[in-house]
């Protein structure tokens, strides 16, 4: 079976071809070139300080996924590096009783110095990892610690590098909103309970949350996505939960990933399924270059034909809200345009993509071997598996 097909157009008859397909005859506008990757910007150097998508490991990867990691510029997260490799350079204090140890602003400070004057100076490092997490910002003595380490770091730090802590998936919009000026690489657990139905949108309601934080104070954050090893079957299921999430907050905004694995015997196979994305992402397709840097467009329509349209999710205080079944974005980058789809319904459905130009657009799926679509009347019909990403490359014929 075909999973994306052309399909004529029916049920026309009461709008007119230039109402309904306003693009129809305009593939120069349609084909408006985006923008590009910002000359200047480091090509090996993490996001937003280079032009690379950032992924991290923590967990110590096993020797090869070290080495995949280290070929493909993935971080790894711990106190010091090997072979140069880039690092996530853990700081701080812990708690001890459930408190923060530490007598004073002026003794905290001195601390922080102590840990990073010897490694400031290391261009290995790519981002600073302040311990212990899950800090709850109503707590002075917490909103201290907050405002010190950030100031501290920023102040030592010569390259002036990123910083990023733990936060529980039950942080609202006001937590993030609290933590964002100091925490430069924000973003929330992505842990979630399925409904019975098993579909995952709550994924993106927790991203949704670090976007809107940031927004919301103006703060100069990159939203990251804190991808949690979650419960799966087998490795088969855990690769599709791994593919579905990474992409629906690269959807939302992320631009990034921190990967925490649990200690089980399904570590490796989490690990190793971040890692096949952090391929595509930084590999030979450049998918990276397209979601940091992409335009984005309204003109693209998605409609689903066939299978549940939305579905309702359960949130992490309890409460449940409702979301499309299937999410998408539409971007410009350089002379072509592009379009991510991912289905968060334990459920196949069928979308009709359109709004194309017509005999001008060929449709590619860059997550999959599918061949060339040739888009002739402006639309076509694609299918997705559950909880299925692709992502189509539009260019023009």
């Amino acid at each position: 079976m075909k999973l994306c097909r052309m399909i004529p157009l029916l049920g026309l008859a009461t709008l007119s071809a230039a109402t309904a397909f306003p693009l129809r005859d305009k593939p120069d506008v349609f084909f408006k070139p985006g923008p590009e990757t910002p000359a200047g910007l480091s090509a090996t150097t993490p996001y937003p300080r280079g032009s690379r998508f950032f992924f991290c490991l923590a967990g110590e990867p096993n020797p090869a996924q070290q080495a995949k990691a280290r070929a493909l510029g993935v971080s790894l997260l711990g106190p010091e590096g090997k072979d140069n490799a880039s690092i996530g350079c853990t700081v701080g204090i812990d708690r001890r009783e459930g408190e923060l140890v530490y007598a004073d602003a002026a003794s905290l400070e001195k601390e922080l110095q102590t840990q990073l004057s010897p490694v400031a100076a290391n261009p290995a490092i790519t981002f600073w990892n302040l311990k212990p997490g899950s800090f709850n910002s109503r707590i002075p003595k917490e909103r201290t610690y907050l405002q010190v380490a950030s100031r501290t770091i920023e102040k030592l730090d010569p390259l002036k590098r990123p910083i990023w802590t733990f936060i529980p998936a039950e942080a609202n919009t006001a937590v993030l909103s609290r933590m964002a000026p100091w925490i430069s690489y924000l973003g929330k657990s992505l842990e979630i309970t399925p409904p019975k139905d098993g579909n995952r949108l709550a994924v993106l309601w927790n991203m949704e949350r670090a976007v809107e934080a940031i927004h919301e104070t103006t703060a100069q954050s990159t939203p990251v996505a804190t991808l949690v090893q979650m419960p799966a079957r087998d490795a088969a299921e855990l690769q599709r939960f791994v593919r579905h999430d990474l992409y629906l907050s690269f959807l939302t905004g992320a631009k990034g990933v921190i990967s925490l694995p649990s200690a089980n015997e399904q570590k490796g196979a989490f690990l190793d399924a971040v890692l096949a994305i952090a391929e595509e992402l930084l590999g030979e397709k450049e998918i990276g270059p397209v979601l940091l840097f992409g335009e984005p467009r309204e003109d693209l329509q998605v409609d689903v034909v066939d299978g549940p349209t939305e579905l309702e999710t359960v949130l992490p205080d309890g409460s449940a809200t409702r979301y499309a079944t299937v999410s998408h974005r539409d971007l410009a980058y350089g002379k072509n345009r592009y379009l991510l789809l991912v289905n968060s319904a334990n459920a196949p459905v069928t979308v009709m993509i359109g709004g194309m130009p017509y005999n001008a657009v060929n449709a590619e799926n860059l997550l999959a071997r599918e061949g060339i679509i040739p888009v002739a009347e402006g639309e076509f019909e694609c299918d997705l598996k559950p909880l299925e990403v692709k992502l189509f490359r539009l260019t023009r014929r």
